[in-house]
């Protein structure tokens, strides 16, 4: 939960910010529309955490993890750090950063879970050339290359929404803010 929380902290302090609050001693608990930051926070932080968690499940079903707890969770990122010291010391260092914090890897790994599984779900989806056309329809402004061109972005859109959807609902939490590998552009 606290990784979940510090995931989601700059988000909240950001937004209350653009509504006014002032930074400084008693940030946390100044209240805009009746919401406080500190409450703002809590909530998705529950949310994000609740997310991690389906995500983590949903992968282990899939045969993508063994172990969804926390515990599972560090040894996972012990290995990870591991693997790329000795890498680093053979002369062979991968791409990426010599070491993960937790809360980079966190955000890392959700990525790939959420790769892997958008993937996987695909396969059960009705990506028809009708849905495809209709998706494009629904998505195409002003300006838009023509179909044929963005065939191949308003499929992924389309898999990357409906795997967030389903994602959602597995964690029982329809419409929360998605935090991690998922597009956290938009605010539900």
């Amino acid at each position: 939960m606290l990784r979940a929380a510090e995931s989601v902290r700059a988000e909240v302090i950001s937004t209350f910010t653009r509504y006014g609050t002032p930074l400084g001693p008693g940030f946390w608990d100044r209240p805009h529309d009746g919401l406080t930051p500190r409450r703002q926070l809590r909530e998705r932080a529950v949310g994000a955490a609740v997310l991690d968690k389906a995500r983590r499940v949903w992968a282990r079903e899939a045969g993508l993890l063994t172990d969804v707890s926390e515990q599972g969770f560090q040894r996972e990122l012990a290995q990870e750090n591991g693997e790329r010291a000795a890498a680093a010391a053979g002369g062979r260092p991968l791409p990426g950063v010599p070491s993960y914090d937790e809360h980079t890897y966190a955000r890392v790994r959700a990525a790939e879970l959420d790769s892997a599984l958008s993937k996987i779900y695909a396969g059960g989806l009705d990506l028809s050339e009708a849905r495809l056309r209709e998706q494009y329809r629904i998505m195409a402004g002003q300006g838009a290359p023509p179909f044929e061109k963005a065939r191949d972005n308003v499929r992924q859109a389309l898999v990357l929404r409906e795997y967030r959807t389903a994602l959602e609902a597995r964690a029982g939490y329809p419409g929360i803010h998605v935090h991690g590998g998922l597009d956290t552009d938009t605010h539900r």
